[in-house]
Parts: structure tokens; C-alpha cells; sequence
């Protein structure tokens, strides 16, 4: 999923969780207020309950991940309000209508409470499992209670309680990401459909609560203008943190790619050194006598022996020595591979005219395309020796080593060398073509440089595309060098927990005032 898009829905998780927070402390102190007025301990338990549910809801809003892991003590935090919450509604009586106050009801109907419980054997699933039966058994009591008792007042925390039952629901679900099956791993994923879902019905569950909270403090005037006072800023607080986070992340993903741009530079640093490299051997390897001799002897045999030796005390990964007229007398890779023409090359036709050159070229080899840094130089009699090296795999890593970044050469649009591997982190799929056409406009047909979000291997990532040129001029590839977007997401995580703690200070800090508005008024009122 791009990054931005998973980025604005872990702000709406946070959002939600943290609505979620307050409108269940708010609800906390409604109990609070009932416990005061009759000391029944049912109520006391309730408010302990839903007061421990809504620490777990702020700590689920900064959690690392906005998907549905949990840690052990936040599934035992919730585990724990629901029992509390479960066990406050199972003690508390059903009161009877009128019309059977004479009758004795039993606080629960055996009959309607009967549910067919399916034993599941889920390892890992358990707490999951467990929260799910005792939302059902919560909204069966409260259920009970508005449907057989006089408590109708209990209509929309039933609607909340029954919502929070579905979102609790698909939670439940969404632990199975990561499915064999693809269809239920595709629906079960961070942010996919299920995950919406969760916090869809989260979000109406908590505005239900919110509403049968508020029914009882339309009578309490100090707690209303608290209440309005708070949830007002609060709002405030959370639309600029929102903006705040946004606005950094975005300056922390400009820094980044600028980062990746000097990294670039340095990767094409890099290639020019290997250039100078290869130039300085083939020079020496051109001024070696005993290969002016052979060649002018035609000698072809002492060629092809003095071509193998030195290619492998020069560490170059191709050698080629040529007459003057361009025609391989001899070669260190493949000895029988002579006779070609090499005289149209760059690189040999400055040789031959008696002017050592150097370049960056690519071309088809087996079944693959490969980018290669090839230098020539003249040899005093007559001739040229060519010679240079692959930019494989193995130079790659080791620019990771000391960038710490994942780099990828392009023959034209196809991967020929990669730090980035499959999935049993051993194989390159190279040969593969870059398929997005912005970077291909940009970078190969105009020559500029791409940095952004782009999608490598099935995966998002920060990235730094820019092109190499021939001494033509010509662009004929381009070098990658990026990070996963992940190491962004992660610094956006921080910032909204930073967020999270000055909400949490601005809000104590707003309720003094709050308090005291609340009081005034209430002194003050006709």
C-alpha cells in the first residue's frame, strides 16, 4: 500500500482509538457520578472496567503497528475491562415492569442466555477469543435489560455495546492475516477490508456511548461545559497535531530523498572510480613488452597466454588484444572466442587512432543484460589491448556495506545488477524491467533525476533513480538507490505518539480552566 495512503489511515486509527479514549473516560466519569448518588459496587466495578478498557484503547492508538498484534499486556488490559465490565452487568438486576412486579425474575433468563458456544482451538487466538465472548455476554445483558427491564434509557449504550460487538467481530478476523489462503490474507491485511471495517464500527460504537453519556450529563450543567470545553479543544489539539505530523513527515520524506540524491552521487562516484581503474590497468597492461612482442610477432599462442595472465593478476573481468585493424588476436575470458572485430567499439577506435579512452557501455550477454565499464590503450607497435569490468552484484553489495542503502544498475529499463533479493533472500531477479513510465520519462528520455515513492519487488520504497551516460552522451541506463518506505513510516509513528503525550499534557492541563469556567457559570446562573 503507498505511503501516504497508509500513513493518513494510521491517522485515522489514532483518531479513532483516541476518540474512543476520551468518550469511554467521559462515560467513566457518568459511573462515577451514578456511584456517587447510591454507592451500588456493581457501578464502581462498571467505571473500573471501562476505565481499564480505555487505557488499552489509548495504548492500541500508539501502538508500532495500526493492525491488529497486540502485546500480552495489552491483551490482558482488555481482557481484563471486559471481565470487569461483563461481571458489573451480570450482578446488576434486571428490574421488572410494572406489569410483573409481583412476578420474581431471576437476573438472567437461563433460556435466552443459552448460546451455542463453538470450542476453538486457535493457539495465539485465545485472548481474542475470549473478548469476543465477553462482548457477546455484556450485550446479552444489557440486552436483557432493556428489552425485560425498565431500563430504557439503556437503548443507545445497547446500540454501542452491540456495534463494539461487530468491530470486536472483525478484529477477531483480522487475526488471521497472514493466511495461507490468499483471499483471506488479502482481506485480513493492515488497512485492508476487514481492518476498515474494525474501525468503522469501532467509530459508531463509541459516537452511540457518546450519546447515551451525554443523555445523562444534559442535566449535569458543571460537567456539560467541562465536557464542551474539553472535547472542543481536544479537537483542536488533535486537527493541529494531525496537520503538525503531516507537515514533518513530509519534510522528514524531502530530507530522505535528498539523502538518497547525495547517495546517488556517490554511487556514481563510485562507477567514475572504477573507470579510473580500469583505465590505469589496461595502460599497463598495454605497456607490456612482452605483449608488444607477441603481437608483433603475430604470435597468437604467447598472446592468448599473456591475455590469461593478466587478466587474473589485473582482477579485470574481460581482456581482449587486437591488431591494428581492430580484428581479437587473443582473449583471457575464452581463448578460442577470436577473430571478431572490435574496431566499431568507442573505446578501441580511440585506441587505435593512439589515444587511451574509457566508458560505461552495456550489452547482451547470455541470457541477461549486463553494464560494464571497458578502457582501451594503444600498445606502442601496433594494436590495442581492451579490457575493463562487469558492475555485477558483487560491486553493488558492497556500496551497501558502506551506504547501508539497497542500490540497483539498469541496462535501459532492465535490472542487470541489485542488492535487492526474493523472498529466500538469496536470489537477484534481475532481468526484470522497471514498469513505471514517470520514471522512465523522466530519468532515461529526459535525463533528470526521479527521487520519490516508487514500487520495487512488489515493495514501496524511498527512491533515487538517475542516468549514465556513454561519451556519446548517450543515456543508456540509469543507477537505483533507496530504502523502504517503512523507515519513514516509522518516524511518522513517532511523531504521532509525540503528538499522542502533548494531547494527553494540553488535556490535564485544559481541564482546570474547564473546571473552573464550569463552576463560574454554574455560581452565576439564574
Amino acid at each position: 500500500m503507498p505511503f501516504w495512503t497508509s500513513f493518513w489511515l494510521t491517522n485515522i486509527h489514532f483518531a479513532i482509538m483516541l476518540a474512543g479514549t476520551i468518550i469511554n473516560l467521559i462515560f467513566v466519569y457518568v459511573l462515577f457520578l451514578a456511584w456517587r448518588e447510591s454507592k451500588y459496587p456493581r457501578l464502581a466495578i462498571r467505571a473500573l472496567g471501562f476505565l481499564i478498557f480505555a487505557v488499552f484503547l489509548a495504548s492500541y492508538a500508539v501502538g508500532d503497528i495500526a493492525g491488529f498484534s497486540l502485546d500480552l499486556w495489552q491483551k490482558l488490559l482488555k481482557m481484563a475491562g471486559l471481565l470487569l465490565i461483563a461481571i458489573s452487568f451480570i450482578i446488576d438486576p434486571v428490574q421488572p415492569p410494572p406489569e410483573s412486579a409481583d412476578t420474581k425474575m431471576s437476573p438472567i433468563n437461563k433460556d435466552q442466555t443459552k448460546a451455542p458456544l463453538v470450542i476453538a482451538f486457535l493457539s495465539g487466538h485465545i485472548f481474542c477469543l475470549f473478548n469476543l465472548i465477553l462482548f457477546g455476554l455484556i450485550n446479552l445483558r444489557i440486552y436483557l435489560k432493556y428489552s425485560k427491564g425498565l431500563e430504557k434509557e439503556f437503548r443507545n449504550l445497547l446500540i454501542g455495546i452491540t456495534v463494539l460487538f461487530l468491530a470486536e467481530l472483525a478484529f477477531f478476523t483480522g487475526m488471521f492475516q497472514g493466511s495461507s489462503n490468499v483471499i483471506i490474507s488479502r482481506i485480513t491485511t493492515d488497512f485492508g477490508p476487514v481492518w476498515i471495517a474494525y474501525h468503522i464500527f469501532s467509530l459508531i460504537g463509541f459516537v452511540f456511548i457518546a450519546i447515551y453519556s451525554w443523555g445523562y450529563l444534559r442535566f449535569k450543567l458543571v460537567s456539560q461545559v467541562m465536557g464542551a470545553f474539553i472535547i472542543t479543544s481536544l479537537f483542536i489539539y488533535i486537527s493541529v497535531a494531525f496537520i503538525y505530523t503531516s507537515l514533518l513527515v513530509r519534510s522528514m520524506q524531502k530530507n530522505f530523498l535528498e539523502n538518497l540524491r547525495t547517495n546517488l552521487q556517490t554511487f556514481g562516484y563510485a562507477v567514475e572510480q572504477l573507470k579510473e581503474k580500469s583505465l590505469a590497468t589496461t595502460s599497463l597492461i598495454a605497456s607490456e613488452k612482452a605483449i608488444e612482442r607477441a603481437l608483433a610477432g603475430e604470435d597468437t599462442e604467447e598472446l592468448s597466454s599473456l591475455a590469461q595472465e593478466q587478466m587474473v593478476s589485473s582482477k579485470v573481468d574481460f581482456l581482449a588484444v587486437v591488431n591494428s585493424q581492430g580484428t581479437v588476436v587473443a582473449r583471457g575470458e575464452e581463448s578460442e572466442a577470436v577473430s571478431d572485430n572490435l574496431a566499431l567499439n568507442l573505446v578501441v577506435k580511440e585506441a587505435l587512432e593512439g589515444k587511451s579512452a574509457v566508458n560505461i557501455a552495456t550489452r547482451e550477454w547470455v541470457s541477461t543484460q549486463q553494464v560494464l565499464i571497458e578502457s582501451a590503450s594503444p600498445i606502442a607497435t601496433s594494436g590495442a589491448v581492451y579490457s575493463g569490468h562487469v558492475i555485477d552484484n558483487a560491486f553493488v553489495d558492497g556500496l551497501k556495506e558502506t551506504t547501508g542503502l539497497d542500490l540497483t544498475v539498469y541496462s535501459g529499463e532492465v535490472k542487470s545488477a541489485t542488492t535487492l533479493t526474493a523472498s529466500d533472500n538469496v536470489s537477484r531477479l534481475t532481468g526484470i524491467k522497471q514498469s513505471s513510465e514517470v520514471i522512465t520519462k523522466q530519468v532515461l528520455e529526459e535525463g533528470g533525476v526521479f527521487l520519490g515513492l516508487s514500487s520495487v519487488f512488489q515493495n514501496e520504497y524511498l527512491s533515487a533513480f538517475g542516468p549514465f551516460k556513454n561519451i556519446k552522451g548517450e543515456i543508456l541506463g540509469m543507477f537505483f538507490v533507496g530504502q523502504p518506505s517503512a523507515a519513514l513510516f516509522i518516524a511518522a509513528q513517532d511523531s504521532l505518539i509525540t503528538a499522542f503525550y502533548s494531547i494527553i499534557i494540553l488535556a490535564v492541563i485544559t481541564f482546570i480552566p474547564a473546571y473552573l469556567l464550569a463552576k463560574f457559570i454554574e455560581k452565576h446562573q439564574v
